[in-house]
């Protein structure tokens, strides 16, 4: 009988270590999961980072090239308003 008892015992103990050993793997795996998908959020956050900059960086060439060609325009027009005026001075003395 009390070797029927131990049986039991150890066989029931058996069964619950196994138990807490599976739970035990089971958990580390979720946890192991988690900390993959978090790696992989990171991953996708600092390439989502990356790609903002090259975006800032793109914006703001096309910024200062914006700027470079209004001045260039400015500075044609400014020319061409020279010319026009000494054009007309030549005039004006051709006149006289």
């Amino acid at each position: 009988m009390k070797a029927v008892k131990r049986k039991i015992k150890n066989s029931l103990a058996a069964e619950v270590s196994e138990k807490l050993i599976r739970s035990q793997n089971e958990t580390n795996d979720s946890q192991r999961r988690m900390v993959q998908v978090a790696e992989r959020k990171v991953t996708l956050l600092e390439e989502q980072v990356a790609l903002l900059e090259r975006r800032a960086l793109a914006a703001e060439r096309k910024a200062t090239a914006e700027e470079q060609l209004v001045l260039l325009k400015e500075k044609k027009l400014h020319q061409q308003c020279r010319n026009e005026i000494y054009a007309l001075r030549m005039n004006n003395l051709k006149l006289l």
